[in-house]
């Protein structure tokens, strides 16, 4: 029930309208759908009287799991079908109300309505799908007055395409629930509550009690035979006048237990919803929300009283209006559509944190006659891809109409070809090797605990600006100012901790930093290009261009994109490519690096922002699955192998003259070389051509002949163009990217030779590098910040993701 979603990349849905055909009288979906074992969608439309629509009658339609919908009819056809159907003769007035039979006007005949389908749809042991059909005419909401033609119990055979009618009920019912043998049903007034027992057919009745008109929209049922329903008294200590708790019953409708609900909101008429959301979940519990949006989780077994905890409010923000709940993974995430401050919006909830994200939710493939004032109610469908559909209401753009709404909540699954991230599963050999030196558990929580929440504590701020100057003890040091480099590296950890954690934490910080890189470093109505530099305010303090920043604006676009599945964050990376691309093109191939508002040339040439533009080049690649996107990365690829790497093609120098020559007095960064030797894995990989790994081969022993030290592990900082180092520096970023490098060719390459040196070099990034004290790395052993404009994290972030990777190849 639950794996499907799991696998989905990112976090939050698409929103899709399905569209219900229109007949007279259609008004909304309150709630009303479920599903079968086959994957077939159940929708409850009810209706409302016009004058087209004289009888009002709900019908019940199916979308099957191939996405045709069907009408199985209307209510009232099948009261008459199965010979139930009722017409009386009443004295009325002039507004349709009953009169006493004494009263001197005429009398009229009176045909028997059923606008609702207000209940769910609930698949039991037997095959057949149950529900609940009901009208309204002549109830009093002060609950002193019962709807005058009452409620039907339905079952629907999916098998034989029949209904079959089972009870006639004097009572609304409004919800049915129900596992396995028994079904139970909810009624008002006084909360009354129905079992009925699918194998011998009985039905039997209790009060659990409620006041006035109150009646919880939903009640909640187990596998093993327990029904849980609100009881709701008048008590004039209450703060609120009135006490709630929640009642487990049995299939016989014996009182087990009770537990206060202290988020409850209760009013004597209609307007409080009682529960609204429910999840069912592994290990015997279920979610439930109430309509305030707070959040329950129960855990019963036959018999016993109900273990049954609050746990918090779902919005992250909290009181709100929570209508829907969903599992995700049926373990630890929920998610659901609910209304906070008036707005529609998605949560996704984290049971293990206690903590939740929420974002718009958007509503694609909106009808040609508009929507406004949408009104989503309660559903706990989930079909088998891992899609959650929300029902409610809609008025067409002139208000003119309210019209039932569906929407397909649906985790972007890729239809595209999946690009291969990692290669191939390792060989005994290398996993054998890889398992002797790293262990998931330990890496994963060095990588998140030690590292990332440290980042997650530190760096975002209210408004999504990422504060990149970081002390030695995470606390932030003055930064006036950020630059498409350290926005775009913070916003990348951010999501690779989304990614790896789920928390709504990161997520949250994840969306809000990805949002302020979209807005504040993006094209608006002051300026057409992109921003390089910005005020914590997000105020653009350069007017120039720098593919090196724009590089990393596109790598944490792209990974916002991989977390959230939001088209806007990869249509703005693209445009950012392809800005780059358009306007900083040097006329000989390549790229200038720095360039004033006229993206006219204002510095030497250099390799290093060419290097990290295709690796931005590849993230989007990575992301869409694009097959057009790894045009860009061939484009700057086929430039680096055939004017950059020298002729030999065994290193990438650094500076170079306008003409693409070395400079004279040259420079041989070493960590740019085992970044290189990555980054042209990476590409190859992701389809690029084999002499892409054939470069990175060579390339990666160049830095390995010139600058590893065998006597203490790790590499030096540069050499000269004689393989002189003339740099003994060590710096962080250099040791995590010569690891990184290693740990790919040792795992994906067949490079045996590589794991001493990675054994001795990851000592020695523990040994020289970790901060026991306050945790995370130092970037140099004698200089102890931890953030800067220029590191945040992002290559300490690039080494644990890459072992994780192979980690999870290895098993």
């Amino acid at each position: 029930m639950f794996t499907s979603a799991i696998s989905t990349r990112h976090f939050f849905p698409d929103f899709k309208y399905i569209p219900i055909p229109d007949f007279p009288g259609t008004f909304a979906i309150w709630g009303a759908s479920g599903r079968d074992d086959a994957g077939n969608l159940y929708l409850g439309v009810s209706t409302v009287w016009t004058p087209d629509a004289p009888q009002p009658s709900a019908r019940v339609f199916q979308l099957s799991a191939g996405g045709t919908v069907r009408e199985l009819g209307d209510v009232v056809s099948h009261l008459k079908t199965a010979g139930v159907y009722r017409e009386r003769t009443h004295k009325l007035d002039r507004g349709g109300h009953i009169l006493p039979e004494d009263s001197d006007v005429e009398p009229t005949l009176c045909r028997e309505s059923q606008l609702k389908v207000h209940s769910k749809f609930v698949q039991m042991d037997d095959g057949k799908v149950y529900f609940a059909s009901m009208d309204e005419w002549g109830e009093k909401e002060d609950g002193s007055q019962l709807p005058h033609w009452g409620s039907h119990l339905w079952a629907y055979s999916p098998e034989s395409d029949q209904w079959e009618h089972l009870h006639q009920i004097p009572e609304a019912m409004i919800a049915v629930s129900g596992v396995g043998r028994y079904l139970f049903a909810l009624g008002y007034f006084d909360h009354t509550v129905y079992v009925y027992d699918t194998v011998s057919g009985q039905l039997n009745r209790t009060q659990v009690g409620s006041v006035g008109g109150h009646i919880s929209r939903n009640l909640i049922s187990d596998r093993h035979g327990n029904v849980f329903v609100p009881r709701v008294a008048a008590d004039s200590t209450a703060d609120s006048g009135y006490v709630v708790e929640l009642v487990q019953l049995d299939h016989e409708l014996n009182e087990i237990s009770s537990f206060k609900l202290d988020h409850y909101p209760v009013t004597p008429d209609f307007s409080s919803h009682g529960l609204t959301g429910l999840a069912f979940l592994t290990g015997d519990r279920i979610a439930f929300t109430t309509s305030a949006g707070f959040l329950y989780l129960i855990k019963a077994e036959s018999g016993e009283p109900a273990e049954i905890e609050a746990i918090g409010w779902f919005h992250p923000d909290g009181e709100s209006y929570a209508a829907s709940l969903f599992p995700l993974d049926g373990e630890r995430f929920l998610c659901g559509a609910v209304k906070y401050q008036n707005r529609e919006q998605w949560v996704s909830y984290d049971l293990e944190s206690r903590t939740s994200v929420s974002t718009p939710l958007e509503i694609k493939g909106v009808p040609e006659h508009g929507m406004n004032s949408t009104l989503l109610y309660g559903s706990n469908t989930r079909v088998d891809d891992g899609s959650c559909f929300v029902v409610g209401a809609y008025k067409n753009r002139d208000r003119s109409r309210q019209l039932p709404l569906c929407i397909k909540a649906g985790f972007p699954q890729s239809t595209k070809k999946q690009v291969d991230l990692a290669g191939s599963r390792l060989s005994g050999s290398a996993a054998s090797k890889l398992a002797s030196q790293f262990r998931t558990e330990e890496i994963l929580s060095e990588f998140v605990d030690d590292n990332l929440r440290h980042w997650l504590r530190a760096s975002p701020t209210d408004n999504g600006f990422l504060h990149p100057n970081l002390g030695e003890d995470w606390e932030r040091t003055p930064a006036d100012w950020a630059n498409g480099t350290s926005q775009g590296r913070g916003v990348t950890v951010l999501c690779e901790g989304a990614l790896a954690t789920r928390e709504p934490g990161f997520v949250k910080a994840a969306v809000q930093s990805a949002n302020f890189l979209l807005e504040r470093f993006g094209p608006n109505d002051q300026r057409e290009h992109w921003c390089v530099q910005v005020s914590p305010k997000g105020q653009a303090l350069s007017d120039g261009h720098n593919t090196y920043d724009a590089a990393f604006i596109i790598l944490g676009l792209s990974r916002a994109f991989e977390v959230t599945g939001d088209p806007r964050y990869l249509s703005a990376a693209r445009n950012c490519r392809d800005e780059v691309l358009a306007h900083h093109a040097h006329p000989d191939g390549g790229l200038y690096w720095k360039l004033n508002r006229d993206f006219e040339n204002t510095a030497g040439l250099n390799q290093n922002p060419i290097m990290h533009f295709f690796e931005a080049c590849l993230s989007v690649h990575e992301a869409s699955g694009d097959p057009s996107d790894l045009d860009p990365v061939t484009a700057i690829g086929e430039f680096v192998l055939s004017r950059l790497v020298e002729p030999n093609g065994n290193h990438i120098p650094e500076y170079y003259e306008m003409n693409w020559n070395p400079t004279q007095d040259g420079y041989i960064d070493l960590g740019h070389q085992f970044e290189w030797a990555w980054l042209l894995s990476q590409a190859h990989h992701q389809g690029c051509e084999k002499r892409y790994l054939d470069v990175g081969q060579q390339v990666l022993d160049y830095g390995l002949q010139i600058g590893y030290d065998n006597t203490e592990g790790g590499i030096f900082a540069g050499a000269d163009y004689g393989s002189k180092v003339t740099n003994r520096g060590k710096g962080l970023w250099q040791q995590t990217e010569c690891l990184r490098a290693m740990v790919r060719y040792a795992c994906q390459h067949g490079r045996e030779d590589l794991w001493p040196k990675i054994d001795q070099s990851w000592e020695l990034l523990k040994r020289e590098f970790a901060d026991e004290q306050y945790g995370g790395f130092v970037s140099h052993p004698g200089q102890r910040q931890k953030g800067s404009v220029w590191k945040c994290g992002y290559h300490e972030t690039g080494l644990y993701k890459e072992i994780l990777l192979q980690l999870r190849l290895s098993q």
